[in-house]
């Protein structure tokens, strides 16, 4: 789960070239909790709870934000 999250944010900055000058400012938002309710639903049987999900995914948003202004130079080179 926590590399789905890195996955769309890369695909959302590296779309086309206007969106990457914008996205590059910022980590794109995510609705994480209904990402989460989803993906859940989505894998009965398999453990994962909403909470270990939101966990996941807020710990893969800040480990991206803390990378992203390396991605931001890497696009806009």
């Amino acid at each position: 789960m926590k590399k789905h999250i890195i996955l769309l944010a890369l695909a959302a900055a590296l779309t086309n070239a206007p969106q990457i000058a914008r996205a590059a400012d910022a980590v794109p938002k995510f609705d994480i909790a209904r990402n989460c309710k989803n993906e859940v639903a989505d894998s009965a049987g398999t453990g994962e709870t909403l909470a270990s999900c939101t966990k996941d995914e807020e710990q893969a948003r800040n480990e991206l934000a803390g990378q992203w202004s390396e991605f931001a130079r890497r696009a806009l080179r």
